[in-house]
Parts: structure tokens; sequence; C-alpha cells
């Protein structure tokens, strides 16, 4: 199951985890905060860094380039983090390869 980033959701991440652990359905968030809920992984965005990319455009604004000129960007930086409590509870295998490309891996103690 796909989790989008949405306020309802996110407040409830705790729930639909168990929900779809009880029936033994990964969850993938689209943001770190859900896999510290109990999601199985995201490929999402780092929160700090879109926030960086957004005050360097609006400092081209400040310094006087005209908005129209600036194009529309998307985050640039996705984070691969992974939830080792929640695969383990779903019985799921992380190859060492994916391991590798994580950004971050949760629940190795």
């Amino acid at each position: 199951l796909y989790v989008p980033t949405d306020n309802t959701v996110a407040s409830a991440i705790g729930a639909v985890v168990k929900v779809c652990n009880d029936s033994k359905i990964p969850v993938i968030g689209a943001e770190r905060g859900h896999v510290e809920g109990g999601a199985l992984a995201t490929l999402g965005i780092d929160y700090y860094l879109l926030g960086k990319q957004t005050g360097n455009m609006a400092a081209r604004v400040l310094q006087g380039e005209n908005p129209h000129n600036i194009p529309v960007e998307g985050s640039k930086d996705l984070k691969l983090i992974i939830n080792m409590t929640s695969a383990k509870t779903l019985g799921i295998n992380i190859p060492d390869e994916l391991k590798s490309k994580a950004d971050e891996i949760l629940g190795t103690d």
C-alpha cells in the first residue's frame, strides 16, 4: 500500500501500518516520517533539503530575478530509507544490494 504525503494519513500511520501488517501488506511511505511510523520503506523527499532548495529559489527573487524566469523545480534529492523491523514483521528479506543503496536503515538494533 502506498501512502502519500497527506496529513490525515500521516497522523494515523500507526493504525494504517497495523492493519496492513495484520494482512501482511507492506506499506510504502512517501517520506521519512512514514518509515519512522512503521512503513517498510520510502524513496521520498527530504524536507530539509527541499527547504534549502526552496530557499535558494527565494534568494534569487530577493536578489532581483524575475520569478517568471525561474523554472518550477521538483525535489532534486530523494532518500531511500528502509525499516528492517517492518521487513522482519512482514517476513520480507531485503537484499544486501538494496540495503547498500539505502540512505538510511532503521530498526537494525
